[in-house]
């Protein structure tokens, strides 16, 4: 800068600008998650959201912190959750619809990978009403992976810690099963190669534990 020159202090352009560096690196901390490279991306997070907060830019911060928490929490951290639930306050203050099932999206997302299926089946079952009422696939397919999972995590529970309406471990697979399918079917459709794998893997682990349950439930008939 020249004598006298301020850049872009004080300028119209300074916020515009703020929020492209805001969104430049969000979408870095969205590609090295991608890579698996958490560090990188927890780092570049950190920066968007500095960022964020310093021209009110709610909207992607929500979205920001919601990246972060399924990063945080991919690493072990209890607070991605506490960040979840951040972001998902956030969204509700903006009051629109389709955020707010992504922020209880990632939450099943986070409490399915922490083993709590009794906390994940709900949230994952509000993200699928909101997307259905939306009217958005993509959405409802993810979702519906995560009820699946977590329907299927309860059912394996020997101990009866949850409520599911009375319903026996069989019909809660049974549920899942009609779940899972539809999720199948939805990114079949839609020609998204890695969901497709990834509900195709949900199938599959759905089909073994039904499996099992059967095998299971034929050794206790021939004890009686």
């Amino acid at each position: 800068r020249g004598e006298g020159e301020t850049g872009f202090l004080g300028h119209p352009a300074e916020i515009k600008t703020k929020r492209v560096a805001a969104l430049y690196y969000n979408y870095m901390g969205y590609a090295y998650t991608g890579q698996g490279n958490f560090s990188k991306a927890i780092e570049a997070y950190g920066k968007a959201l500095r960022f964020m907060r310093a021209v009110k830019f709610p909207h992607m911060e929500a979205t920001t912190r919601n990246n972060l928490a399924r990063v945080l929490s991919d690493r072990g951290h209890a607070r991605g959750r506490r960040l979840c639930l951040d972001a998902l306050e956030m969204r509700k203050e903006q009051g629109t619809e389709v955020p707010i099932a992504y922020s209880y999206n990632t939450l099943a997302l986070i409490d399915n990978d922490h083993s709590r299926p009794d906390l994940a089946w709900i949230e994952a079952a509000i993200a699928v009403a909101y997307f259905r009422k939306a009217e958005d696939p993509r959405g409802l397919g993810l979702a519906l992976l995560q009820l699946s999972e977590a329907l299927r995590r309860l059912a394996k529970r020997k101990s009866e810690t949850y409520h599911l309406r009375g319903d026996s471990p069989e019909v809660v697979l049974e549920t899942a099963e009609r779940i899972v399918n539809e999720a199948v079917d939805i990114f079949t459709k839609s020609g998204e190669r890695l969901r497709r794998v990834e509900a195709w893997i949900e199938k599959a682990c759905l089909e073994r534990d039904l499996i099992l349950f059967n095998e299971g439930y034929k050794q206790k008939e021939r004890h009686y």
